[in-house]
Order: C-alpha cells, then sequence, then structure tokens
C-alpha cells in the first residue's frame, strides 16, 4: 500500500512538473515572475531556459524512479524520511530569512510608525525621538499629521516641494538633512513638505498627496521617486493596505490581512516571492 502511495505521489509530482515544462514558456515568466520580482530578479531567458530544463529532467528522474520504489519496511522508512524533511526544510527556510531580515530595521518600523484610519500606516504623529539606524542614533521629528520635519511645523501659505514615497523618500537611515528632499529644498530654497512613509505602496502615497494638495496654497512641484521593487509591492495583495473606492464616492483604503498560520511558513513565503496569481498582476496594474 505505502509502494502504491508512493508510487502515485511520485507520478503526480511528476507529471506537475512536465505541465510547468509545457506551459511555463518566456511569457508567462515575464508576467508572474520576472515583472513583479524584477527588483530581485533580472528578466533572463538563462533563467527560463534553465528553469524548464530542470523540471523536466527532474520530471523523467521521476518517473524512471516509479518502479524501484521500495517495498514494506524500506517504503514506510522513505515515507518517514520524506515527512521529517519538511519540517526541516521549513526550519532552514525561517532560518535563512531571519538572517536577511535586518532587527534594528524592524524595531526601527516599530517604534516610529502608527496605525492611521486613512492611509492604513503612517509615520507616527507629533514625536521627536532619536533611533539607532545604519550603526548611528538617527533624529525623526514629525508633525501631527505623522509627516517628517525639520523642527519647526510647515507653513501652507510658503511655495512648497511636495514629496510622496515610501522609506527613501522618507530618509529612514539618515538625518534630516541627508535626505534628498531636503537636500533639494535647501537647494531651490523651498519649503519640503514630505509626505513620505514606510513601506507604502503606489496607491497610499496616491491617496495621502491627493489629500495633502489642497492644502497647500503655493505647491510647486511634486517629487516622487520610481523603483523596481515598488512594483512588486503594488502587487502584493493584502500583504500591504491598499486603496479602493468607498461608498461615499471618495478613496478609502483596506487595511491589511492579518497572515495565516499558512502564509507565515517558510516555504509559502518562498513560493509567494517567486509567483505572482493573474489576479495579483491585474491588481498590480491597476495600482
Amino acid at each position: 500500500m505505502f509502494r502504491r502511495l508512493g508510487q502515485a505521489a511520485v507520478i503526480v509530482a511528476a507529471s506537475a512538473l512536465l505541465a510547468f515544462t509545457w506551459h511555463c514558456d518566456q511569457a508567462w515568466f515575464d508576467r508572474h515572475v520576472f515583472l513583479p520580482q524584477q527588483f530581485f530578479i533580472p528578466a533572463s531567458r538563462g533563467i527560463v531556459f534553465w528553469s524548464r530544463t530542470v523540471a523536466a529532467a527532474s520530471a523523467v528522474f521521476l518517473l524512471l524512479l516509479v518502479p524501484f520504489l521500495p517495498r514494506g519496511a524500506s517504503a514506510r522508512r522513505l515515507l518517514v524520511a520524506v515527512l521529517l524533511a519538511l519540517p526541516a526544510a521549513e526550519g532552514l527556510l525561517r532560518s535563512r530569512m531571519r538572517r536577511l531580515t535586518r532587527p534594528e530595521l524592524l524595531e526601527a518600523m516599530d517604534a516610529l510608525t502608527a496605525p492611521h484610519p486613512r492611509y492604513g500606516v503612517t509615520l507616527a504623529p507629533s514625536i521627536d525621538r532619536v533611533q539607532p539606524m545604519s550603526g548611528r542614533p538617527i533624529r525623526f521629528r514629525t508633525d501631527r499629521e505623522g509627516r517628517r520635519i525639520p523642527g519647526a511645523l510647515s507653513d501652507p501659505a510658503l511655495p512648497s516641494l511636495v514629496f510622496t514615497g515610501e522609506s527613501m523618500v522618507a530618509g529612514f537611515g539618515l538625518q534630516w538633512d541627508e535626505t534628498f528632499p531636503a537636500l533639494l529644498g535647501a537647494r531651490l530654497h523651498f519649503q519640503v513638505i514630505n509626505l513620505a512613509s514606510p513601506a507604502y505602496r503606489a496607491d497610499q502615497s496616491w491617496l495621502r498627496l491627493k489629500d495633502a494638495l489642497p492644502e497647500l496654497e503655493h505647491p510647486v512641484a511634486v517629487v516622487g521617486v520610481f523603483m523596481p521593487g515598488l512594483v512588486g509591492r503594488s502587487f502584493a495583495g493584502q500583504r500591504h493596505p491598499r486603496a479602493r473606492p468607498s461608498p461615499s464616492s471618495g478613496v478609502e483604503i483596506l487595511p491589511a490581512e492579518p497572515a495565516t498560520f499558512v502564509q507565515r511558513s517558510g516555504m509559502y513565503r518562498l513560493w509567494r516571492h517567486l509567483y505572482w496569481s493573474d489576479a495579483e498582476v491585474e491588481e498590480g496594474d491597476a495600482a
């Protein structure tokens, strides 16, 4: 019985690999892998070729292996080994993922940001805090709207450069005077209004800009920065808050849904890093 179950499982796995080889061509990789993850994965024909080649070779190997699967006690031992390999792989993936995440960055995110009913999250309002980042103390000051400021509150009557975006624009890891909004404002002699907040999607940045512009009497220019990593963030489904039309004809931000047990697993996170469904791609296009 165990041998037949094993043979069936191997045949199913081989069939899935053959289906991948047949279906997942350059256009499929462009849409589901390279576009959402262009910041991390180059759009290389070599990746497509070798992925399909390895999948096909693995499928052939598995099919050749079917007649040689062991019987009886040997089959049970093999099954136990496979089952034990799953938690071992999960533990290894989680360990590697923790190493990729900088603890000081997570601490800074927790200390410097706060939930917001309209935008999902912003820099925490009305703070004056020194936060260790990038190996040195970084001072963060914000106004009551959760916007990073140099010290003095902004004056809506002054000519202003308006900046929108995420961590890079907010100047995470930099003193205020080192951020490019501050440098550009000083060079052009304009007041800086910095609406950026860590981990923002494009629609969050747009919504915050939409709300802020009518309050300014002389906005000179709106400045934003595009990076390939923002594409993947817009394709991130519910991992980030997202905007949608509200019943009152305005726009509202849907809060991110808490991750389930499966979504917190290393295997699932690795899979989600490599593949994006058609629905998620269409959502990212709309954002």
